[in-house]
Parts: C-alpha cells; sequence; structure tokens
C-alpha cells in the first residue's frame, strides 16, 4: 500500500512538471507561442472527444469523454466505464465537478448523475431523477449547493441530500440549459436557450439577459463584473452586454460568426473561447489572438476548456482529443508569428534595439514585439537568402546574401558584387574591425576593404588561409584578427596570416564560432567541441571539452554568456547551458564530468537544430537563429535542472 502510494506521489508530481511551474500562460506571448502537447487514441485516450475537464485536490486530471471516464496523471491514462463500474451508467461524460467536500461529480448524456469520492462510486439514476438526463453543467453555489444543468430538463439544486428541480413553471427562461459560470463572488449565472439569470439566492432567478435583449439561441455566457458579460450563441458568434447594449464581436474583433461551445477566463483575466469549426481563440485586452489555419486547434470544435493548478490550459475538443498549452522556458518566433521563413540563417541585436533576422526569404525585425518584412528581391535584394548581417557605428546595416553584398540605411539600398571587385557573391561573414577596416568573408576568399584610403585587398589560401570557405571573422580584445574556415583556424596579426591548430588527431577543423569573455580568454566552437584558450605572451594553454567529458553534443555553433557565467552552446541537439566555473574545475581536475543544463523542443524550440550565431540583446535575452525560427530565452529567469 506504501508502495503504491509513493508510485502515485512521484507520478503527480511528474504531471505537475509537465505543466510547468510559472504558475501561469504568460499573456504577453502569442498563442502560437506556447508549447502544445496532444494526447488521442494512439496516446491512450479511449475517445478523441472531449467534453469536459476538472484537476482535483489531489493533482489528478479527470477527463469526460465519448467513451469513458479517464483519470489522468501526467503519464497514465486509466479509464472508467459502464463496463467496469457498474454505477456509471453511461459512457458519455458531459461535466464534471469536485465540490468543496472533496466529492467529483461526473454529469452524463444519458445516465444520470454519478459521484466519486475516496475510490467510491455512487449513482443518481435518472429512472429515479428524471431531470438528471442530458447534463450539461455542473457548479457549486456559495452556500454549498450543486447545481445540475440539463440540456432537456431545465436545473437542479442538490441540497442537504435532496434535488429539487427548477423549469420555465418556476421562472427559468427555457428548459434547456446549456452552461453555467460562477464568478469571483460565487455568483452563478446560468445559460439558458431563451435567456440568462443570475442565482444570488438558492432558488432565486435574477433574469439578466432576456429573449427580447438576446434573440439568438444562448449557449454560454462569462460575468466579469461591473455589469459586463460575454455571451455565446449557436451560429451567431459572440456578443458583450454591457448597461444593456449588445455589441457584436464578429470577423472584424478577430472572432469568426460561429457556435461558441465554451467560454473561460484564466488567472491572467484572459479570455478563451471555444467554437464550432473555428478552433481555440483567445481575447486579452480586447485583441484577439488563434492560432494559423494549418494548426489542428484552429478550425477544431472546442467543448472544453480548463486551467490546472500550474496554469497550464486544458483544451477537450470533438475527433482531436486533448490538448495542453503550457508555458515554456523558450518562446520561438516562427512564419507563424510573421517570420518571411523559418530557417534562419543570421541574426543581429540592432544599435537602435531591434533585432534583424536573416532568413531563407528575406529579411526580417522584429522591433516592439511585432515582426515585419524589410527586404526580398521585390525591394531589390540580390537573393533572399540573407546569411548574414553586421552594423557600422552610424547605423548602416550591412547584409550578405547568396548573390553579393547590400548596405541599408534610411529606406536606400546599395549593391557591391564580384562585378565589383568582390571574390565571391556568396557572401558569409562581416566585420568591422577597431583599425577602420570592413571584412568580408566569402566562400572564396576574404576581402578587406580600407574605409579610409578605399584600398580593397583579396586574401586566400595563396595568403595562408586553410580554406577559401570563411566562416565567422572575429577581432579579439589584443587587435588580432581570426578567421574561422571550414578547414580550421588562421591568425592574422600585424599583417601576417598564421594557421593556429586548434584540434588535435581526428577531430573537426571546422572552426564555427568564437567568444571572448571579460577575461580574454577565447572560447572556439567546432565540430569537435568547445575548446578555451588561454593565451599569454610566453605560452598559450588550450582545453578540450566534448561528449567524452559530459558535454551534450560535439558541434558548437553559437556560444553566449549570461550575466551569471554560464555559457549558452547551441548545436545539433538543442542548447546547453554550463557555468564557466564547471568548465574550469573540470580542467583542473575538481571536478570528473560535465553536466550541463540542456533544453530542446521539450521547452519551446520548434527546432534542437541551431542554424548559426545567436546574438544577446541589452535587456540580458538570448537569441538563437534555428532551423525552425528564432529562439529566446530569458537566463534571468531560470532555475538549475534538477
Amino acid at each position: 500500500m506504501m508502495k503504491k502510494k509513493a508510485i502515485h506521489l512521484l507520478l503527480i508530481f511528474i504531471f505537475l512538471q509537465l505543466s510547468f511551474v510559472l504558475m501561469a500562460l504568460d499573456p504577453d506571448k502569442q498563442i502560437t507561442q506556447y508549447s502544445m502537447q496532444v494526447w488521442n487514441i494512439e496516446g491512450g485516450l479511449p475517445s478523441n472527444s472531449v467534453y469536459a475537464l476538472r484537476q482535483t485536490r489531489d493533482g489528478f486530471l479527470w477527463i469526460g469523454t465519448q467513451d469513458g471516464l479517464v483519470r489522468f496523471d501526467g503519464i497514465n491514462f486509466k479509464s472508467y466505464t459502464r463496463g467496469t463500474v457498474p454505477q456509471l451508467k453511461s459512457n458519455v461524460i458531459r461535466a464534471l465537478y469536485e465540490d468543496g467536500n472533496g466529492t467529483l461529480w461526473i454529469g452524463t448524456s444519458d445516465g444520470g448523475l454519478t459521484r466519486y469520492k475516496e475510490g467510491e462510486f455512487a449513482t443518481y439514476p435518472i429512472s429515479k431523477y428524471k431531470a438528471l438526463n442530458k447534463i450539461s453543467a455542473i457548479d457549486e453555489d456559495r452556500w454549498g449547493n450543486l447545481w445540475i444543468a440539463s440540456s432537456s430538463a431545465g436545473l437542479t439544486c442538490f441540497r442537504s441530500g435532496k434535488f429539487t428541480t427548477y423549469t420555465t413553471k418556476q421562472g427559468l427562461p427555457h428548459n434547456r440549459v446549456n452552461f453555467i459560470y460562477k464568478d469571483e463572488k460565487g455568483d452563478l449565472w446560468v445559460t439558458t436557450a431563451a435567456g440568462i439569470v443570475n442565482i444570488r439566492k438558492p432558488g432565486v432567478f435574477h433574469v439578466y439577459a432576456s429573449q427580447d435583449l438576446l434573440p439568438y439561441f444562448n449557449t454560454a455566457c462569462l460575468y466579469e463584473g461591473e455589469g459586463n458579460l460575454w455571451i455565446g450563441t449557436g451560429g451567431k458568434g459572440l456578443f458583450r452586454l454591457e448597461n444593456n447594449i449588445l455589441t457584436a464581436y464578429g470577423p472584424e474583433a478577430g472572432v469568426p460568426i460561429l457556435t461558441i461551445n465554451y467560454l473561460y477566463k484564466d488567472r491572467m483575466k484572459n479570455l478563451w473561447i471555444g467554437t464550432d469549426g473555428g478552433g481555440l481563440i483567445r481575447m486579452r485586452k480586447g485583441a484577439p489572438g488563434a492560432l494559423p489555419g494549418k494548426d489542428r486547434l484552429a478550425c477544431g470544435f472546442v467543448y472544453s476548456i480548463y486551467e490546472d493548478m500550474e496554469g497550464s490550459l486544458w483544451i477537450g475538443t470533438l475527433d482531436e482529443g486533448l490538448h495542453q498549452l503550457r508555458d515554456s522556458k523558450f518562446i520561438t518566433y516562427t512564419t507563424r508569428e510573421g517570420l518571411a521563413h523559418d530557417y534562419i540563417y543570421c541574426i543581429h541585436a540592432g544599435r537602435a534595439g531591434d533585432l534583424w533576422i536573416g532568413t531563407k526569404q528575406g529579411l526580417n525585425r522584429l522591433k516592439n514585439g511585432k515582426l515585419t518584412t524589410v527586404l526580398t528581391i521585390k525591394e531589390g535584394l540580390l537573393h533572399n537568402s540573407v546569411l548574414c548581417l553586421s552594423e557600422d557605428i552610424s547605423g548602416c546595416l550591412r547584409i550578405g546574401t547568396l548573390e553579393g553584398l547590400h548596405t541599408f540605411k534610411d529606406g536606400r539600398l546599395t549593391t557591391l558584387t564580384k562585378k565589383h571587385g568582390l571574390s565571391d557573391n556568396r557572401v558569409r561573414c562581416i566585420l568591422e574591425d577597431s583599425r577602420g577596416n570592413t571584412w568580408i568573408g566569402t566562400e572564396n576568399g576574404l576581402n578587406r576593404f580600407d574605409n579610409n584610403s578605399g584600398k580593397h585587398t583579396i586574401f586566400t589560401t595563396k595568403q595562408g588561409l586553410l580554406s577559401n570557405f570563411i566562416r565567422f571573422i572575429f577581432e579579439d580584445s589584443c587587435g588580432c584578427l581570426w578567421i574561422g574556415t571550414e578547414d580550421g583556424l588562421n591568425c592574422l596579426k600585424h599583417g601576417v596570416i598564421t594557421a593556429y591548430n586548434l584540434v588535435d588527431g581526428t577531430g573537426s577543423n571546422d572552426v564555427r564560432c568564437v567568444y571572448e569573455d571579460n577575461e580574454g580568454v577565447l572560447w572556439f566552437g567546432t565540430g569537435s567541441g568547445l575548446i578555451r584558450v588561454i593565451m599569454k605572451e610566453k605560452d598559450t594553454t588550450r582545453y578540450t571539452y566534448n561528449i567524452q567529458c559530459g558535454l551534450v553534443e560535439n558541434y558548437v555553433y553559437s556560444i553566449l554568456e549570461d550575466e551569471r557565467g554560464y555559457l549558452w552552446l547551441a548545436g545539433r541537439k538543442g542548447i546547453s547551458r554550463i557555468r564557466k566555473k564547471d568548465l574550469e574545475d573540470f580542467s583542473a581536475g575538481k571536478i570528473h564530468r560535465l553536466e550541463p543544463d540542456s533544453y530542446d523542443e521539450k521547452d519551446g524550440m520548434k527546432s534542437g537544430w541551431c542554424t548559426a550565431v545567436g546574438c544577446k540583446t541589452r535587456d540580458g535575452k538570448l537569441w538563437f537563429p534555428t532551423a525552425r525560427g528564432v529562439a529566446v530565452i530569458d537566463p534571468g529567469h531560470i532555475k538549475k535542472n534538477r
């Protein structure tokens, strides 16, 4: 018994971890930027149609489906059907509610009302309680009375062990009751087909909105306070009633004119709208947000919405299973948020505080949270593939493409290609050094333009480069120029190019990136791991870190450092974080294995494959280009993984 209890507690802990610990969905994110997980028949659900959701105080998520009741611990589904539980008279579960005493109430379509407490089921059958047919909603008022809505037999109150049913004879506008909403004061708002009533006292109905005011079939409501009431209708969309004035929220407000099945307000005051065929919609401060058309939730039938203890949002759908929206450590910008293309070649933190993004289909700018496509072939780019970006002190943006180099300032675009003396049109990297030279690395040589004299010089393997394919150009604090090539690393100092052997033995010589920390230590990312180089006047010390040392992978395409002394390494298998001190301690023999924190798709990235060097913006956030969008993380909000 103790073993089973321990396993149960462990599973609940895992479940809460799956729901994440930020306690709410970040309202500033676009709806497309939440992490989504889907469960269906293939994943263990008995049915893909989910009508009701409720998390009980012990942490379990209860799910009402077309084919039975389900308990979910975050890992496993346990099903209860009329075949396994005799007290359950129907498999079609339409409503769930946990009362103040911890009893779970289960409303069925054609099998009456069932309660579940401490592992025991008990049922109030239709044969004895005819009003408990076609149950559509269950809730509890502030006095502890249970209210059961029926889509055919009115509203029933369970009080002191007795059922009392209210119909049109007792003041209900209609016997079809579709929805019950409990406001922050504990008052119940009941949606009937012909109007909405407010229950302020047991058995006393105040008609808040009559059929004269609401000429449509009403499906759901949500009271926000101060006289503001959201109303969902059948086939006519969403309305807002304020001071007896009814306002429609249609396509111009981002809400389709469809049947509204469910209305839900989360703890951050966002309004979530479940529609029939229009998917899930979020309304925040009057602005709607929805998923794009290709998403399965974008045009789905949403029947239930529920926020769990940890702030994740659960969505029950017709035929599309159970969806979970949760916050994640990374935010990713993709074409769904406005990028020209998901494949990112480069990013650059602009001097004006904006972020420039080079994609496979043009140049984007992210400014004040909004993405715009600034340049494509239509606007004059020689090629849509933007491979690299740089900015000089005057704010002039330099853009490297597959067909040449551009400069862009004040809306004016100029061009430099092989016709103008460039060694190759395929521009891979750009640097303006401390001496006033502009360096342009291509797939066929390195170009230097002296901005003072105008002199142009080309460097190739003939001048000592290990390869003509230039990956990066970097100037360190001593004025040395480091040139990463496809076949190794070069150093240019005092006009002399020398080869610098980073990798011993059979390791990859493909050097991808370099970072210099505030102590003058150089960190190189290669195909063979991370390499730390400490250069002194008389000698140089080199340390290598790879999979054998504990790194997640050997490929390092980007190295960034946060304010806490962590290095963030991006490669083909995601992003990892490790303290510089741990790397130093490993080299000194103080620890015997590295233990980095790793991040990938489970943490909000759309792809773990990072394509190039990232950047750090002035707010401390770290940005990484990937094969599916730009991933950003605020390292100040991240705790160490356990």
